[in-house]
Order: C-alpha cells, then structure tokens, then sequence
C-alpha cells in the first residue's frame, strides 16, 4: 500500500526536481537560500566540495547545503532543491532589524542597504511569483517604499543629518512588511 507524503516544510516557494542524466565532470549549485537532496537513481557519482568528497551510489540519497560541488561520474540523478525557507525570510528580517538598532554608524547603514537588496532579490525570485497579482503588486509597493527610505537613510548618514524620524518610518514599514509576509 502507498502512503501520500505530506511534508509541509518542504513545500516552498522555489523549490523544485530535475532528473540529471549525468556524465562526466561538471558543477552543481545550490543557491544561499535554500538547501536540497541529491539521490543516485542508476550508477555512480563523486560529489566533493572544499576538498573533500564521498561516493554517491544507486539508492543512496545526500543533503546538499548551499554552496558549489563538483560531480563526476556517470549515473542518473534526481535533485530536489527545496526553494526558500520561512525561516530564511524571518533571519534575514531579524537581522535587518539588528541592523537598524546599530544606526547611526554608516557601516550599518550600508550593511542595512545591501542585506536588504540580497534579500529583496530573493523574494522577488522565489516568493512573489507565487502570489496572487494583487499580493504580488503590495510586496512589490512594500519593497519599493523600503528602498525610497534606506535611501534616504543612506543619504542622511552621509550628510551627518538627524536620522531618527527616518529609522522610525523604516522600522515601522518593515515591521509592516514582515507581518504581511510571515503572517
């Protein structure tokens, strides 16, 4: 009797599977957001990453962490990249937020600006396509009024201005902007 898998942590946005026809040598990358499981279907594949490497046989199946690995071998392959974690969303809003407490120093607002950008692309890529178009089009206005004021965060550091009414307005639109998107 087959029993229907229900893993709801694995469903996310991003994610996906390929079956890999694998011959030769060749990379494998594994974005930052998000992690995956390699299985060997048929064959015999090296995996090896920083140096060190194991032997991935017919039957067996490895969790791949971000990052690049080299392959060689041949062998049939089934990957299964699980796409972006609520758990990545909400660490990179928990340091976002670390970040403002850190103001008025300008390393911190440039931390600030470039967390968010990485941060931003990820959604944008794997989070928003999945919504509907009027969601999409509120995350999208959410992100652009947090870019307006990181920059004008920026541009005040820069000029040495008074920068607390503007880290308010930023911390209570990202505040918004988490709820609306974790819930």
């Amino acid at each position: 009797m087959k029993e229907r898998f229900v893993g709801k942590a694995l469903v996310r946005p991003g994610g996906r599977a390929e079956v890999l026809e694998w011959s030769g040598e060749g990379a494998l990358e594994v974005a930052q957001s998000e992690d995956a499981l390699l299985a060997c279907l048929e064959g015999e594949v090296g995996v090896s990453r920083w140096g060190r490497g194991f032997r991935l046989e017919a039957g067996e199946v490895v969790r791949l962490r971000p990052g690049s690995y080299a392959l060689k071998g041949q062998g049939r392959l089934f990957l299964v990249r699980f796409g972006l974690s609520p758990e990545a969303l909400s660490g990179d809003h928990e340091a976002l937020m670390a970040l403002l407490e850190a103001l008025p120093a300008k390393e911190a607002a440039e931390a600030l600006a470039r967390l968010f950008e990485a941060h931003a692309a990820k959604e944008e890529a794997l989070f928003y396509p999945l919504l509907s178009p009027g969601a999409a089009r509120e995350r999208a206005l959410e992100h652009r009024l947090l870019r307006e004021l990181i920059g004008e965060l920026l541009k005040a550091v820069r000029e040495g201005r008074e920068i607390a009414g503007i880290v308010a307005r930023l911390k209570g639109a990202l505040e918004a902007h988490m709820e609306a998107e974790l819930g």
